[in-house]
């Protein structure tokens, strides 16, 4: 009889044991998950995802922060009642989105140096246009201040091209390209202003001194 009760005190105990290794497992806090999340949310910003994948880099971002918040909170309830289940969820899919954003990332950033680079081209082809038109340009009393003026703008467009190679030469194909558009839009509108004054000067028949 007595070898009966210790038997089923032995299993009761174990049954026990078994219960809070269990809830000590769940209540356990992610540590390993978190630092997983972490790397690979520092991995994707070494990518520029933040720059070239913001939208996936973003919600990596957010799922880890909220994560971070749900495990603090469970941290500071009583040991055996905290749960992570959530937290861990939210550490998995940072995780996946670091990782989507750093693809995309890669992506983004070899198609935008492939168009930096045509902007430049096209940008020093528009200044160049540019300054050939301006040669030709009619001049007067009534519009010398106008061309030195359009001169004026034309030469402080070359920096700027200086500048969008310079910034395609380190790498920074979202700087280049834009530096490089800014070129681009503005030469095209001095031409367009020139060819205006010649269409004028064709028109009234008067001739260039």
């Amino acid at each position: 009889m007595k070898t009966l009760v210790l038997v089923k005190r032995s299993l009761v105990l174990g049954a026990c044991l078994l219960a809070l290794g269990l809830a000590t497992s769940c209540s356990k806090a992610p540590d390993t998950e978190l630092l997983a999340a972490q790397e690979s949310l520092a991995t994707a910003r070494e990518a520029e995802a933040e720059d070239y994948a913001y939208r996936e880099y973003s919600a990596a971002r957010e799922s880890l922060e909220v994560a971070q918040r749900l495990i603090s909170e469970q941290d500071s309830k009583f040991s055996l009642t905290r749960k992570y289940d959530h937290a861990r969820d939210l550490l998995a899919e940072s995780c996946s989105l670091a990782s989507a954003a750093r693809e995309s990332a890669g992506i983004a950033k070899e198609r935008t140096k492939e168009e930096a680079l045509a902007m430049i081209f096209e940008a020093e082809q528009a200044l160049n246009a540019s300054r050939d038109l301006l040669v030709n340009a009619p001049v007067g009393k009534g519009n010398r201040a106008d061309i030195e003026l359009m001169k004026a703008d034309l030469n402080a467009l070359a920096p700027s091209l200086e500048e969008a190679q310079a910034a395609y030469d380190d790498g920074n194909f979202m700087s280049a390209k834009s530096n490089a558009m800014v070129v681009l839009t503005k030469a095209g509108g001095i031409s367009d202003e020139i060819r205006a004054a010649m269409a004028i000067q064709q028109t009234s028949g008067t001739k260039k001194p």
